[in-house]
Protein backbone atom coordinates (compact mmCIF):
# COMPACT_ATOMS: atom_id res chain seq x y z
CA UNK A 1 0.00 0.00 0.00
CA UNK A 2 1.21 3.42 -1.03
CA UNK A 3 2.60 5.87 1.49
CA UNK A 4 -0.27 8.36 2.82
CA UNK A 5 1.35 12.05 2.24
CA UNK A 6 -0.98 14.52 4.79
CA UNK A 7 0.27 17.41 3.20
CA UNK A 8 -2.03 16.63 0.47
CA UNK A 9 -4.79 16.32 2.83
CA UNK A 10 -7.64 19.38 1.99
CA UNK A 11 -11.16 20.11 3.56
CA UNK A 12 -12.45 17.42 1.92
CA UNK A 13 -9.99 14.77 2.87
CA UNK A 14 -12.05 11.87 3.85
CA UNK A 15 -12.07 10.59 7.24
CA UNK A 16 -11.51 7.16 5.91
CA UNK A 17 -7.98 8.34 3.98
CA UNK A 18 -6.85 9.92 7.85
CA UNK A 19 -7.63 6.76 9.41
CA UNK A 20 -5.78 5.13 7.04
CA UNK A 21 -2.68 7.55 7.68
CA UNK A 22 -3.23 7.29 11.14
CA UNK A 23 -2.68 3.53 10.86
CA UNK A 24 0.12 4.42 9.27
CA UNK A 25 1.74 6.81 11.58
CA UNK A 26 0.95 3.80 14.26
CA UNK A 27 3.02 1.00 12.68
CA UNK A 28 6.13 3.80 12.30
CA UNK A 29 9.21 2.08 13.50
CA UNK A 30 10.18 5.35 14.85
CA UNK A 31 6.71 5.45 16.68
CA UNK A 32 5.97 5.41 20.64
CA UNK A 33 2.90 6.69 21.85
CA UNK A 34 -0.40 4.85 21.21
CA UNK A 35 -2.48 6.28 18.35
CA UNK A 36 -5.78 6.42 18.39
CA UNK A 37 -6.97 4.30 14.98
CA UNK A 38 -9.70 7.04 14.12
CA UNK A 39 -10.38 10.82 13.66
CA UNK A 40 -12.27 12.02 16.84
CA UNK A 41 -15.60 13.68 15.87
CA UNK A 42 -18.29 13.53 18.40
CA UNK A 43 -18.93 13.83 21.91
CA UNK A 44 -21.50 10.95 22.39
CA UNK A 45 -23.32 8.42 20.24
CA UNK A 46 -26.29 10.51 19.93
CA UNK A 47 -24.68 13.10 18.28
CA UNK A 48 -22.75 11.56 15.89
CA UNK A 49 -25.97 9.17 15.07
CA UNK A 50 -27.63 12.92 14.86
CA UNK A 51 -25.34 14.44 12.25
CA UNK A 52 -25.18 11.41 10.47
CA UNK A 53 -29.23 11.52 9.50
CA UNK A 54 -29.09 15.22 8.69
CA UNK A 55 -25.86 14.56 6.52
CA UNK A 56 -26.38 14.40 2.82
CA UNK A 57 -26.06 10.48 1.60
CA UNK A 58 -22.80 11.46 -0.10
CA UNK A 59 -21.25 12.55 3.63
CA UNK A 60 -22.99 9.35 5.65
CA UNK A 61 -19.99 7.37 5.20
CA UNK A 62 -17.81 9.56 5.94
CA UNK A 63 -19.01 10.76 9.05
CA UNK A 64 -19.79 7.20 10.06
CA UNK A 65 -15.81 6.65 9.73
CA UNK A 66 -15.03 9.11 12.92
CA UNK A 67 -15.28 7.89 16.57
CA UNK A 68 -16.95 9.27 19.92
CA UNK A 69 -14.82 10.23 22.12
CA UNK A 70 -15.73 7.14 24.70
CA UNK A 71 -13.83 4.82 22.10
CA UNK A 72 -10.86 6.63 23.06
CA UNK A 73 -10.48 4.91 26.08
CA UNK A 74 -8.74 1.78 24.69
CA UNK A 75 -6.06 5.07 23.55
CA UNK A 76 -5.69 6.81 26.69
CA UNK A 77 -4.62 3.93 29.41
CA UNK A 78 -1.57 5.06 28.36
CA UNK A 79 0.46 7.59 29.44
CA UNK A 80 1.88 8.50 25.85
CA UNK A 81 -1.11 8.77 23.75
CA UNK A 82 -1.65 10.97 20.41
CA UNK A 83 -4.92 11.85 18.75
CA UNK A 84 -6.43 13.57 15.95
CA UNK A 85 -9.75 15.48 16.98
CA UNK A 86 -12.30 16.98 13.86
CA UNK A 87 -15.37 18.66 14.86
CA UNK A 88 -17.71 21.34 13.46
CA UNK A 89 -17.09 23.99 14.66
CA UNK A 90 -20.38 26.13 12.94
CA UNK A 91 -23.02 23.22 12.46
CA UNK A 92 -24.10 20.07 11.24
CA UNK A 93 -22.91 19.62 7.78
CA UNK A 94 -19.80 19.30 7.08
CA UNK A 95 -18.44 21.72 4.59
CA UNK A 96 -15.78 23.43 3.91
CA UNK A 97 -13.77 25.05 6.58
CA UNK A 98 -16.70 24.38 9.34
CA UNK A 99 -14.81 21.42 10.58
CA UNK A 100 -11.76 22.13 12.04
CA UNK A 101 -8.84 19.40 12.51
CA UNK A 102 -6.08 19.27 14.93
CA UNK A 103 -4.00 16.88 17.40
CA UNK A 104 -3.93 16.36 21.11
CA UNK A 105 -0.99 14.58 23.07
CA UNK A 106 -1.27 13.49 26.30
CA UNK A 107 1.68 12.90 28.35
CA UNK A 108 2.72 12.43 31.86
CA UNK A 109 0.00 14.05 33.10
CA UNK A 110 0.34 16.93 30.79
CA UNK A 111 -2.13 17.43 27.66
CA UNK A 112 -0.82 19.42 24.83
CA UNK A 113 -3.31 20.66 22.27
CA UNK A 114 -1.56 21.41 18.88
CA UNK A 115 -3.57 23.64 16.42
CA UNK A 116 -2.60 24.63 13.34
CA UNK A 117 -5.02 27.90 13.96
CA UNK A 118 -3.47 28.78 16.85
CA UNK A 119 -3.16 32.48 17.98
CA UNK A 120 -1.45 33.78 21.01
CA UNK A 121 -3.29 35.55 23.78
CA UNK A 122 -2.39 39.12 24.45
CA UNK A 123 0.95 39.93 26.60
CA UNK A 124 0.38 38.69 29.99
CA UNK A 125 -3.37 36.92 29.70
CA UNK A 126 -3.95 33.84 31.34
CA UNK A 127 -6.94 31.99 29.47
CA UNK A 128 -9.44 29.73 30.14
CA UNK A 129 -9.97 26.61 28.35
CA UNK A 130 -13.23 27.64 27.89
CA UNK A 131 -12.09 30.68 26.77
CA UNK A 132 -10.62 29.38 23.28
CA UNK A 133 -12.82 28.84 20.17
CA UNK A 134 -12.78 26.35 17.66
CA UNK A 135 -11.53 23.59 19.70
CA UNK A 136 -15.24 22.60 21.10
CA UNK A 137 -13.87 19.06 21.14
CA UNK A 138 -10.77 19.59 23.04
CA UNK A 139 -13.02 21.45 25.96
CA UNK A 140 -15.37 18.63 25.96
CA UNK A 141 -12.78 15.99 25.88
CA UNK A 142 -9.78 17.17 28.00
CA UNK A 143 -12.72 17.28 31.08
CA UNK A 144 -13.92 13.99 30.58
CA UNK A 145 -10.67 12.32 30.70
CA UNK A 146 -9.96 14.04 33.56
CA UNK A 147 -13.10 13.54 35.31
CA UNK A 148 -12.97 12.15 38.87
CA UNK A 149 -15.28 9.33 37.57
CA UNK A 150 -12.91 7.99 34.75
CA UNK A 151 -9.69 8.83 35.85
CA UNK A 152 -7.20 5.38 36.77
CA UNK A 153 -6.38 5.99 40.39
CA UNK A 154 -10.14 5.60 41.14
CA UNK A 155 -10.63 1.99 39.86
CA UNK A 156 -9.00 -0.42 37.67
CA UNK A 157 -11.82 -0.15 35.32
CA UNK A 158 -11.54 3.35 34.63
CA UNK A 159 -9.88 4.91 31.32
CA UNK A 160 -9.53 8.54 32.39
CA UNK A 161 -6.08 9.88 33.08
CA UNK A 162 -5.12 12.33 35.69
CA UNK A 163 -4.10 15.92 34.23
CA UNK A 164 -2.19 18.38 35.68
CA UNK A 165 -1.64 20.84 33.28
CA UNK A 166 -2.78 22.03 29.78
CA UNK A 167 -1.09 23.34 27.12
CA UNK A 168 -2.22 24.80 23.67
CA UNK A 169 0.61 25.80 20.81
CA UNK A 170 0.87 25.87 17.04
CA UNK A 171 2.18 23.47 14.53
CA UNK A 172 5.38 25.37 13.98
CA UNK A 173 3.95 27.39 10.76
CA UNK A 174 1.77 30.58 10.95
CA UNK A 175 -1.40 29.50 9.17
CA UNK A 176 -4.76 31.92 8.86
CA UNK A 177 -7.62 31.15 10.45
CA UNK A 178 -10.39 29.69 7.21
CA UNK A 179 -7.45 29.16 5.05
CA UNK A 180 -8.70 25.38 4.92
CA UNK A 181 -5.10 24.15 6.38
CA UNK A 182 -5.70 22.64 9.36
CA UNK A 183 -6.04 19.16 7.78
CA UNK A 184 -2.31 19.05 5.77
CA UNK A 185 -0.84 20.91 8.73
CA UNK A 186 -2.34 18.70 11.42
CA UNK A 187 -1.42 15.41 9.26
CA UNK A 188 2.03 17.17 8.63
CA UNK A 189 2.78 17.95 11.94
CA UNK A 190 1.99 14.31 13.42
CA UNK A 191 4.14 12.74 10.78
CA UNK A 192 7.00 14.96 11.97
CA UNK A 193 6.46 14.37 15.51
CA UNK A 194 6.23 11.04 14.59
CA UNK A 195 8.90 10.29 12.18
CA UNK A 196 11.49 11.82 15.13
CA UNK A 197 10.31 9.73 17.67
CA UNK A 198 7.87 11.69 19.64
CA UNK A 199 10.48 13.91 20.76
CA UNK A 200 8.46 16.32 23.36
CA UNK A 201 11.39 18.08 23.29
CA UNK A 202 9.39 19.79 20.71
CA UNK A 203 7.15 21.98 23.04
CA UNK A 204 10.16 23.55 24.44
CA UNK A 205 11.61 24.55 21.33
CA UNK A 206 8.21 26.45 20.36
CA UNK A 207 5.51 28.90 21.90
CA UNK A 208 3.79 26.66 24.21
CA UNK A 209 1.20 28.25 26.51
CA UNK A 210 -0.68 26.82 29.60
CA UNK A 211 -3.85 27.59 30.10
CA UNK A 212 -6.08 26.39 33.26
CA UNK A 213 -8.51 23.59 32.65
CA UNK A 214 -12.07 24.24 33.75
Amino acid sequence: MAAIIPQLFDVHTASADINQFLDQLAHNPDNRFRIHPRVISYKSKNMKNNAIQLALEADRRDYEACDIMQQAKHTMVSSSSLLWLSGNITGIQQNGNHWHSYALIYFERKVFVIDPEYQPPAPGRVRRLVEIEHLDLAKEFIPLISGSQNTIRHGVNCWGRVVDHVYLCGTGHIVQIGTGQCNPETGGWMQQFVRGGGDMSWFDRHDVEEVIMR
